[in-house]
């Protein structure tokens, strides 16, 4: 692929995106449908991940690797689908394979595994074929894909590794597992008078796959729908309603996903399969509460800018005397997105009422903030030159995390009401996981609670009562609040929040409302004002 079509995507060229699309699609349409085994899901799956790397094209540094990062993409959205699912191909533990043996054999024939596998023209290897196939078939969907990475597109163990947030030996026994199926499965034909004594398993399987793939019908995406999302005219509309200050009009993204809603509730749209009775997943995949509040947050990053009102208001308790106190906080932010949800542009305006006197401007990228204070309204009004230098939080000598700039900014959404880390949070959360286990030996901490908060929210919201009134959808439900003892470890308290999610009927986040009737305070995020 040439870069400058990537650097022509990235400028929201219409003509580049879609020749990317059509160089691109067969494989990552084959790539999804070999985890979800169905056609028109996987054409859903690559549609959103399209929109999804368009998107987000700033954050790869790396043109030459755009594909890899791409079909990366399409295989966590399919196993996120996976995940959804229950019954016989439920994904099992990684632990479960770890296996010396396998893995020190797998390690032994790397270097076989991957020479090239040349088929003889007199010979049929139909029957191979489906027995390898079958093999693959019954396999959990996350093994299949770490086959099909490290064998199809020719993913290293470390990558694998880092893409399933695993060590190398793990994904070394996960590898194995697989190749002694599919080596048992040729030596039993072997075994029935088959002539298949020259086949090699793995390279076998390498030609198996690329073979199928050439082979593939694909079902294609819609490069409109795409293009409307993504490119110049998603960016012209963005443009203009930042100009003419007016709000936000429907985006193409919301038009497509309304008439894909429109489709669900016809019953005719087969790529979101209901489902029940999965941990933290019981609604639909999708389209479930949780999916819908996600994109909701997400499609945020797709405005130029916008402004958001939380406040903490009520009575708290002190942590030393347990006394109650006063406790009123205003957060009035300005963000303006600069291309990547990771990086983008803030103000906390001032709030006397919290000892804030002055506005805060802060610039985020990544792991990195810069920030100043000013009288200024606006970034056009304020000196650049105002901004320290750009720091990454750190320990202090205690252990505990510290940012000298301080943050401010839309990680307050996601953190609120998914419990959901971006870039820098994840870089602060390292630091207390570090903090904490060598304070008490408590390991990944933060990390921990974290995931569990996650868990709990998607089964909670899942759950969650739904309205509709003029187009907004608002979903209500309760959740635990949590609290930390004395040792750092935390438990979540069997005293109920009362939240209330409004998504508008362009699909933007509008409102997020959480009361806790025990401490009398109230967590409100209204995003208004949309440009």
């Amino acid at each position: 692929m040439e870069k400058g079509l990537i650097v022509r995507a990235r400028k929201k060229d219409n003509e580049a995106i879609a020749e990317i699309i059509q160089l691109t699609e067969r494989k990552a349409y084959f790539i999804a449908y070999k985890v979800v085994n169905n056609e028109a899901t996987a054409k859903d799956i690559v549609q959103e991940a399209y929109i999804q790397t368009f998107q987000k094209l700033d954050q790869l540094s790396d043109d030459s690797k755009f594909e890899s990062w791409f079909n990366q993409i399409v295989s966590h959205k399919a196993l996120d689908y996976t995940k959804s699912k229950i019954g016989k191909n439920k994904p099992v533990e990684f632990s479960s394979l770890d296996d010396e043996e396998d893995r020190l054999e797998f390690e032994a024939n790397i270097k076989n595994d991957k020479t090239s596998f040349e088929p003889e023209a007199s010979m049929n290897y139909k029957e191979l074929q489906e027995g390898v196939q079958g093999v693959l078939n019954e396999l959990p969907e996350n093994q299949r894909l770490a086959l099909m990475m490290y064998y199809f597109e020719d993913m290293s163990v470390s990558e694998i590794a880092d893409f399933y947030g695993v060590s190398g030996n793990t994904v070394k026994g996960y590898l194995a597992y697989g190749r002694k199926k599919i080596k048992n499965i040729i030596e039993a034909m072997r075994e029935k008078g088959v002539s298949f004594y020259g086949v090699a398993p793995m390279p076998f399987l390498t030609w198996m796959l690329h073979d199928q793939m050439a082979k593939t019908a694909v079902t294609h995406v819609s490069k409109d729908i795409i293009i409307k999302t993504v490119g110049t005219s998603a960016a012209a509309t963005t443009a203009g309603a930042a100009a003419t200050k007016t709000g936000a009009s429907k985006s193409g993204f919301a038009k497509w996903w309304a008439s894909k809603a429109a489709s669900v509730k016809a019953g005719v749209c087969a790529g979101t399969v209901a489902v029940t009775g999965a941990v933290g997943y019981a609604a639909v995949d999708y389209n479930s509460n949780y999916k819908q509040v996600e994109r909701a947050i997400e499609k945020l990053d797709t405005l130029y800018s916008y402004e958001y009102l939380e406040v903490d208001s009520g009575v708290a308790y002190d942590e030393v005397t347990d006394e109650p106190y006063d406790f009123i906080n205003n957060y009035h932010t300005y963000i303006q997105n600069d291309g990547s949800s990771d990086k983008y542009k803030a103000i906390q305006y001032a709030d006397p009422s919290i000892n804030q006197e002055h506005n805060i401007f802060a610039k985020i990228d990544g792991t990195k903030v810069a920030s100043c204070i000013s009288n200024a309204n606006s970034f056009g009004e304020l000196d650049d030159s105002m901004f320290s230098e750009f720091k990454e939080p750190t320990a202090k000598e205690d252990g505990s995390p510290y940012i000298e700039n301080g943050i401010i900014g839309k990680w307050v959404i996601n953190y609120y009401i998914l419990s959901k880390t971006d870039t820098f949070m994840k870089k602060w959360y390292d630091i207390v996981d570090d903090y904490y286990l060598k304070k008490g030996g408590l390991e990944n901490q933060a990390t921990n609670f974290n995931k569990d908060a996650n868990k709990m929210i998607k089964e909670r919201l899942n759950n969650a009562t739904v309205t509709e009134k003029n187009g907004e959808k608002t979903f209500t439900y309760k959740r635990d609040m949590s609290f930390t003892e004395s040792d750092g470890s935390y438990k979540f308290k069997k005293d109920l929040i009362d939240v209330k999610i409004t998504i508008d009927k362009d699909g933007y986040l509008k409102q997020y409302t959480a009361n806790n009737e025990t401490y009398q305070r109230q967590t409100n995020i209204n995003i208004y004002n949309l440009k």
